[in-house]
């Protein structure tokens, strides 16, 4: 799944490759913009659960506390980090 481009979006196998995928994809913008993420916007998103993407097709979806923590993450400016 991560080495395919789907929906426009492609994670790689590292964080860096994920990264660089989230930022391409435009559902990350660094710096003071970025805690307006399509990354966590319900319909555009990715990730699986409350946010209803399909990421991960197998496994947990995103629990609130892991979105809390990529929100955290967002509002620091979402650096490769």
């Amino acid at each position: 799944c991560h080495t395919a481009i789907q929906n426009g979006f492609k994670c790689g196998t590292t964080k860096s490759s994920c990264y660089d995928g989230l930022v391409s994809a435009g559902l990350v913008t660094p710096g003071a913009d970025a805690s307006s993420s399509l990354l966590v916007e319900p319909g555009s998103s990715p990730l699986c659960g409350s946010l209803g993407g399909g990421m991960p097709k197998i496994g947990k979806c995103v629990s609130d506390s892991q979105l809390a923590k990529i929100e955290e993450w967002l509002a620091a400016g979402a650096q490769n980090d």
